[in-house]
């Protein structure tokens, strides 16, 4: 796509792969792997889901809803996802969780409000802000920052 893209609800049996200058996902979105590369800002409002792997590259990540792994198409859970997140400013408001392995990378600002969960967290950031009532960072096995 040569311009935004705003996606209200898609699905694929295996990989879906998005590539576009700014990114709205504004329903369900759901695959085997999800990989969303925008040099923009990628919002989602709703759900995005893979089997075994989400990774977005993006020049920001707005999340108001949920984005994860380790969700089969029936909705019941498998111990194989993992999501990647590289983007110089994320801001989770919803949440952002992997069955495995959950890395973030965000060279300037992670600002979660709500639930960043997963097996093995990584979180890599210049400034991380964890605030509200509802704002956790679990790592069931490990969590590094």
């Amino acid at each position: 796509a040569n311009g935004h893209l705003n996606m209200a609800q898609a699905s694929a049996q295996v990989a879906l792969n998005v590539n576009a200058p700014s990114v709205e996902m504004t329903g369900k979105t759901y695959a085997s792997s999800v990989n969303v590369r925008t040099a923009g800002e990628l919002v989602n409002q709703q759900s995005l889901a893979a089997r075994e792997r989400v990774e977005i590259n993006a020049g920001k990540v707005t999340n108001a809803g949920t984005i994860a792994s380790g969700i089969e198409a029936d909705n019941s859970r498998n111990a194989s996802g993992d999501v990647t997140i590289n983007a110089p400013v994320v801001v989770n408001t919803g949440s952002i969780e992997a069955s495995r392995a959950l890395t973030i990378n965000a060279a300037q600002t992670l600002n979660n409000q709500s639930v960043v969960q997963g097996g093995a967290v990584n979180l890599a950031s210049g400034q991380i802000i964890n605030q509200g009532l509802a704002a956790r960072l679990v790592g069931e096995q490990s969590l590094f920052i």
